[in-house]
């Protein structure tokens, strides 16, 4: 007998192969719309018999979709239950949410014939009943992209389950706002990214089905539904089975029975647990101790700045954002920088199996720390993604060990001198500054300008790079050189003396610009050089004298260089 199959004209010929008909024939053709509201019957209804009689306007009717891709035949089945498209559309058509599967994987009894079987061992046998069915028109395996865990990369199964959600909807307005007030860096971020997620953003999913976690603080009648949510411990204190100072944590919390103010019957919480971007969006005040007390609060909240990086696009600085709009009306901070990835040699991301992981415990133990932060600061931007190069490393310890040999030369003669920087100091001998002192003085103070400037913006690997520049190019393979014979004169000698102070200034200066980023090559050139305070992070942070700033004398070194 005759058999009619419905299937997009263009793949036609391609469909057919698949199910092996070589001789066929078009028998209507007509457009897609047309075959919308067309009924049809399940053809495993007598398996599962919730398909046998759910009703609905829309049920196993054919319905048109915006995600249905235009390959195979055109028409998937729809399944409300278990996909977000398919739920959203189900939703949209009043399709009830049939999901028969339980937390396990498992078939539940609502499946029929298939209850308890694991629902990927199940393909198998439902392939063979549709078969049987006459229902099947071919059978292969397809590759497509589909969604797996992260971590075990075991295909995820979705399923619907019954959550509690923060509506977003009374909130985006302000969340927006806020977005454009808070300054990000870079500028992008906040403009682009974090508007584009907060514009789309749906309602927050708050529970989870854990163990471990704040408990939902949500307390709901085990007669009537009424439901409540508890504000604080003291609403709990007369309650059965809480007592003062207990953990609020599961178990003991899912012990504690409230009277319903409704039937006066039991009222037990529920047993989820708070989404954990909700514990870190409302870090900032709760780690302060606010609401129990406001002294803390008052004086540190709201945060000035915080720092993470593009994944927390959706993650913390949305979490944050939306908790602190619902509770201040306020997004909790002032600033946002997203930094950027580190990548493997190859250009991308670390994975054990790619073999691409660099270990920073081995990079420490061969360049030490100092170099490696070094490094990581003024190879990029900290909004770009770094591919991690050796070398680079390599450069940075070498740019600190030409530090070091400068102090070694300076500190050997100032020794031998017993060079005191107060006695005479540094106004006594200015007179005696030569044109590289000078110019040397006013490289400094450009600097201290420079990498105040790039601070101010978050501009680090600039910042970075003009100090990296000044140690190479201006104070060791220049004034170093032009001031070495100055240091072998033996008598005392004012013109020595003024060679010395600016040795001392600078890299004293240089310490306490490099302390934030090396702090351990930096702690150590202050010790050796100076040493008066505990330590190089004591030292006032630099500020430019401009009165030393000669642009002249600069051009015309660079001439002379």
């Amino acid at each position: 007998s005759a058999e009619f199959l419905w299937t997009m004209e263009a793949t036609l010929a391609t469909v057919m192969a698949r199910g092996g008909v070589t001789a066929y024939e078009v028998a209507e053709t007509t457009t897609g719309d047309k075959l919308v509201g067309l009924a049809y019957a399940h053809p495993l209804a007598d398996k599962v018999p919730y398909q046998a009689t759910v009703t609905g306007e829309w049920v196993h009717r054919v319905v048109s979709s915006s995600t249905v891709e235009a390959e195979h035949t055109g028409l998937v089945h729809s399944a409300p239950g278990h996909g977000p498209e398919d739920f959203e559309l189900g939703q949209t058509l009043g399709l009830p949410v049939f999901s028969p599967v339980d937390g396990r994987g498992h078939f539940t009894n609502e499946a029929g014939v298939y209850a308890d079987k694991p629902v990927k061992e199940a393909d198998a046998v439902i392939i063979e009943d549709l078969r049987a069915a006459n229902a099947l028109f071919a059978a292969e395996t397809l590759v497509h992209a589909y969604g797996h865990c992260w971590r075990c990369k075991t295909p995820i199964l979705y399923r619907a389950t019954v959550q509690w959600f923060l509506r977003v909807a009374p909130i985006k307005a302000k969340m927006v706002d806020e977005v454009r007030r808070v300054a990000w860096y870079p500028e992008w971020a906040g403009a682009a990214r974090q508007m584009d997620w907060t514009q789309n953003l749906r309602d927050w999913c708050l529970s989870r089905q854990r163990y471990w976690g704040i408990p939902l603080p949500i307390w709901r009648c085990t007669k009537c539904g009424h439901w409540i949510v508890v504000g604080s411990s003291d609403a709990l204190r007369k309650a059965q089975g809480y007592a003062d100072g207990m953990d609020l944590h599961r178990p003991g919390i899912d012990r504690v029975v409230l009277p319903c103010p409704r039937c006066r019957e039991e009222m037990r919480r529920v047993p989820d647990i708070l989404d954990v971007w909700w514990d870190s969006g409302v870090a900032s005040w709760a780690s302060l101790g606010y609401p129990a007390r406001d002294d803390e609060f008052r004086r540190w909240w709201p945060e000035d700045w915080i720092v993470e990086g593009p994944d927390q696009t959706r993650g913390w600085f949305n979490s944050q954002l939306a908790a602190g709009v619902v509770a201040f009306d306020r997004a909790p901070y002032d600033s946002v920088l997203m930094h950027g990835w580190v990548n493997g040699p190859d250009g991308r991301q670390m994975h054990k199996s790619l073999g691409n992981v660099i270990e920073p415990e081995t990079v420490v133990r061969k360049f030490g720390v100092d170099a490696l932060r070094f490094y990581m600061l003024s190879v990029n931007a900290l909004w770009d993604d770094k591919t991690f190069q050796e070398d680079g490393v390599r450069n940075a310890n070498r740019t600190l060990n030409i530090l070091w040999n400068v102090l070694r030369f300076a500190t050997t003669y100032m020794v031998l001198d017993r060079f005191d920087p107060t006695t005479p100091d540094f106004a006594s001998i200015s007179g005696h500054l030569r044109p590289e002192d000078r110019w040397l003085l006013s490289r400094l103070e450009g600097l201290k300008m420079t990498v105040n400037a790039e601070f101010a913006t978050y501009s680090l690997h600039r910042a970075f790079r003009s100090v990296e520049s000044f140690i190479l190019d201006d104070l060791s393979r220049w004034y170093v050189k032009l001031v070495r014979g100055r240091t072998w004169t033996e008598a005392e000698d004012r013109d020595k003396l003024a060679a010395y102070h600016v040795l001392f200034e600078t890299l004293r200066t240089v310490a306490v610009l490099l302390a934030p980023v090396t702090p351990f090559i930096a702690e150590a050139v202050y010790q050796r050089l100076d040493g008066k305070k505990l330590s190089v992070h004591l030292l006032d942070w630099p500020s430019a004298q401009e009165e030393r700033l000669q642009p002249d004398l600069e051009r015309s070194m660079s001439i002379v260089q």
